[in-house]
């Protein structure tokens, strides 16, 4: 048996091997490990860049068109022109728990910054953050509580009043009875 026929063929395999495990780490290494910052030691592992865990057709592929949301449960487009305006709804933080209560993050409930309540962020059609709406404050907004539900607008992608739904519902306090049949 010659040199070339007993060695070439195991190395030429574990080369291979070694190539597509090297072509495959840059899928894990840009995975990280985030914390809840009001319990920080309840963590997920974050990896939004691939979309290694979404499921579709044949055909479809999956691209990032914004990062960093926070449990978006709504979307809602608005054309001008030949663009358009991409409206996301963030839930904000939904059932009570001491690791997502809004009152004690920051400033608290009304901290702009508070990821436990809900807002609109609009994007651009490319995918870059425009403003942000609805976020609670003393005055105005969405219920700090949450969950913010939907969004649409009133014309569809021609535009109107932009409906967005709050939810609240009895997350906090015990529900209330409007009126009784006798």
């Amino acid at each position: 048996m010659s040199w070339h026929t007993r060695f070439a063929r195991p190395l030429g395999l574990s080369f291979t091997f070694a190539v597509a495990l090297f072509l495959t780490l840059p899928a894990f290494a840009v995975a990280a490990t985030v914390a809840n910052p009001l319990c920080p030691s309840n963590t997920a592992l974050f990896n939004p860049d691939t979309g290694s865990d979404i499921v579709l057709p044949a055909g479809f592929k999956v691209s990032v068109f914004a990062k960093g949301l926070n449990f978006p449960t709504g979307i809602a487009f608005l054309r001008h022109g030949a663009g358009f305006d991409v409206f996301v709804l963030e839930s904000g933080h939904g059932l009570p728990s001491v690791c997502n209560e809004q009152a004690k993050f920051g400033s608290g409930e009304f901290d702009p910054k508070n990821p436990f309540t809900p807002d609109i962020l609009v994007f651009n059609q490319s995918g870059t953050l425009l403003r942000t709406l609805g976020k609670p404050t003393a005055t105005d907004g969405f219920q700090a509580a949450g969950p913010a539900v939907d969004i649409a607008f009133e014309k569809g992608v021609s535009g109107g009043r932009l409906f967005a739904t709050d939810s609240n519902q009895a997350t906090h306090a015990q529900g209330k009875t409007i009126a009784r049949a006798s």
